[in-house]
């Protein structure tokens, strides 16, 4: 019955009848130990019409696409997104019309597959880079109109062999979802062995100025940077970053800093605040990895307020996954690992109020968020991995 697997409540929410959907009692999307890995890039979306969209990767050369019509109680059969090598990451973005899944497809390729929201039929295929050596984290934005597409990824390439950095490309889309992409943009240009630019997590400014949140490496120091085209951005790095992007430092601050801070991830809400989440050590916690947050109401020119959510130098509390509804709430879920690594369960830190709220106490982890600034919720919508059961889960609660 469905009252036995989901509350649903009705209330009054700024003079409107609001339906409440609770799933905080997670249901499943797929009873497969796949994988929800990627931080930068989301791996579900909600369409215009309610129906929300999953996906997930097995450890071969197969994305799955799971649909939920009914609010998320339960999952349709897969559409299976076959590529000619493992598709080491993805993300999902959607307009009213389309759902475009960027993924990286073995060690060379970026490729956008396109799908109609209202039936999920095909449309195309395109790749949008074929020029890799080797390909990392992916991440990807679409403007409020739906008309243009903003794909992030770091790689290696036959220009910058022996060095991780970033590339950008930017996809305008037709009616039709045929999207006509830029030449990819090389970012970031480091070529020394001892530089790196990882972990890619992208947004779009109150300009729709591209901002791109990076894991930095120089030598054995470490930062978690804003690298941006809004020419506001206060700083430059000749040599290392191409001169037509900007910079900000968002932490630390000290250029000589040996404790690394990676797993950026991003979001804005409908005030233009940028809010970002990553994980890292420090000089306290020297092991164990820990999460902090902090904020720009200037576009990434300044940063305000860091704040480590997470101590203690036994758990990794990290892969941070932020999220905000449309009253600029902000949600950031967290993978706890204990014992090495080898148990691991999910929290939220409410950064509005201040407190931990529990999603999980099993064995499970990988959160990712699902970006959607039209929604009011009481929990972010998200999926993750269930290792107790070998399944990928859907959690949340929100009105409709």
């Amino acid at each position: 019955m469905l009252a036995d697997r989901v509350r649903l409540g009705v209330e009054k929410k700024g003079g409107m009848v609001c339906e409440l959907i609770d799933r905080t009692t997670p249901t499943t999307v797929v009873n497969q130990a796949y994988t929800t890995k990627g931080n930068g890039g989301r791996k579900s979306v909600r369409l215009s019409d309610g129906t929300l969209i999953a996906s997930a990767r097995n450890a071969s050369t197969t994305l799955y696409i799971y649909r939920s019509l009914d609010k998320g109680e339960t999952f349709t059969s897969p559409t299976n997104i076959n590529t000619s090598g493992i598709p080491n990451d993805w993300a999902i973005v959607n307009n009213k019309d389309y759902i475009f899944i960027i993924l990286g497809v073995g060690s060379s390729t970026i490729q956008v597959v396109t799908h109609r929201s209202r039936d999920f039929a095909f449309i195309r295929r395109d790749n949008i880079s074929v020029t890799s050596t080797s390909l990392g984290n992916i991440s990807a934005t679409i403007n409020k109109e739906g008309t243009e597409i903003h794909v992030c990824w770091s790689d290696k390439n036959s220009l910058y062999p022996n060095t991780t950095n970033i590339r950008y490309c930017k996809g305008v889309i037709g009616s039709d979802g045929k999207g006509i992409w830029d030449t990819p943009t090389q970012v970031t240009i480091a070529t020394s062995n001892g530089y790196s630019f990882e972990s890619p997590s992208i947004v779009l400014d109150s300009n729709d100025y591209p901002l791109i949140i990076v894991a930095y490496k120089q030598s054995s120091y470490y930062q978690i940077r804003a690298i941006g085209k809004n020419p506001n951005l206060p700083s430059t790095h000749a040599g290392v970053i191409n001169s037509s992007w900007k910079l900000s430092i968002i932490y630390p601050t000290s250029f000589t800093d040996p404790y690394p801070q990676t797993e950026p991830s991003v979001c804005k809400d409908n005030d233009g605040i940028i809010h970002v989440s990553w994980h890292g050590t420090d000089n306290v916690d020297t092991v164990a990895l820990n999460t902090r947050y902090i904020y720009s109401i200037d576009d990434g020119v300044t940063w305000i307020n860091s704040v480590k959510i997470t101590s203690g130098n036994s758990w990794n509390r990290g892969y941070p996954s932020i999220t905000v509804d449309k009253n600029n709430r902000v949600f950031i879920a967290i993978d706890y690992k204990g014992g090495q690594g080898s148990f691991s369960q999910i929290s939220l830190w409410d950064v509005s109020e201040k407190k931990f709220i529990a999603v999980t106490n099993y064995n499970s982890g990988m959160p990712s968020t699902l970006i959607d600034n039209t929604l009011e919720f009481e929990r972010p919508l998200m999926i993750f991995t269930d290792n107790l059961s070998g399944s990928i889960k859907f959690y949340g609660k929100w009105y409709e």
